[in-house]
């Protein structure tokens, strides 16, 4: 199951992110779930 949220992140930061999501075939939010998870790893 998944969960939205809702993130606040500076304009020009999300749109140089996105860009470099969109040139290397990526969805922002993959990329973002998969920083949680590799975080979460260094937690544990």
């Amino acid at each position: 199951m998944r969960k939205r949220i809702n993130l606040s992140i500076e304009k020009e930061i999300y749109e140089k992110f996105q860009k470099y999501c969109r040139d290397n075939g990526m969805i922002p939010s993959r990329k973002i779930e998969l920083f949680i998870k590799e975080e979460l790893k260094n937690i544990k």
